[in-house]
């Protein structure tokens, strides 16, 4: 199932990730994320609240989504949140479609825990606000992957901004983000389980 149509094909694609990152961007990165968070909001949600409730009974304790999803219902909400929400500059993701415990990760970061992703996300918006000016998401293609590593959906996607600096850098990230989702059935649907972005350019040139 393609939702938009895709720039063309991309197996050859070069894309930088987590593993081929070198140490010390991604140390640089983690200090900066965790410099943005001392002074945010949240809380990470680890794995539990401190009175002994796993994460099984976390999950079950969960308030139902409001529509369970299947996984053509999936791949569309997800095409939603890059054409609609803009969220890769917005931070304005729904979290009725992520498991609690999904693991994210891009070419610089990677930890578990949808609260921590909701948090980075909300306390780096008041500095993207003030930075970025003309930002824009494109979506090439978001289509539904049968793998042997799991239920998929992936996007190909383009992501632009001018940075309001004296010398107006610009920013023009191409990527691709791989949504694994598990299907749960009933009421709970499809929550994806774990996110990862690549970029078309290794992190080292997409952080200085």
């Amino acid at each position: 199932m393609t939702l938009a149509s895709s720039g063309g094909d991309d197996d050859d694609v070069k894309r930088s990730n987590y593993k081929e990152t070198s140490g010390a961007v991604k140390g640089l990165v983690s200090g900066l994320t965790a410099i943005v968070n001392a002074f945010g909001v949240g809380v990470d949600d680890g794995d539990g609240d401190g009175s002994g409730i796993t994460r099984r009974e976390r999950r079950e304790a969960r308030p139902l989504p409001s529509t369970p999803r299947d996984p053509s219902t999936l791949a569309a909400d997800i095409a939603r949140e890059f054409t609609e929400a803009k969220y890769l500059w917005t931070g304005d993701i729904n979290p009725e479609m992520y498991d609690l415990y999904c693991t994210f990760t891009d070419p610089t970061l990677s930890f578990a825990g949808l609260e921590t992703f909701q948090k980075n996300l909300a306390n780096l918006q008041p500095i993207l606000s003030r930075l970025v000016r003309d930002s824009d998401v494109e979506l090439y293609s978001c289509e539904l992957v049968d793998t042997s590593e799991g239920d998929k959906v992936r996007a190909r996607w383009r992501m632009t901004g001018n940075l309001r600096l004296p010398w107006r850098p610009r920013i023009d990230l191409e990527g691709q983000t791989t949504f694994t989702y598990k299907k749960y059935g009933g009421d709970r649907g499809c929550l994806i389980t774990a996110y990862q972005e690549e970029w078309e350019l290794s992190a080292g040139e997409a952080v200085t």
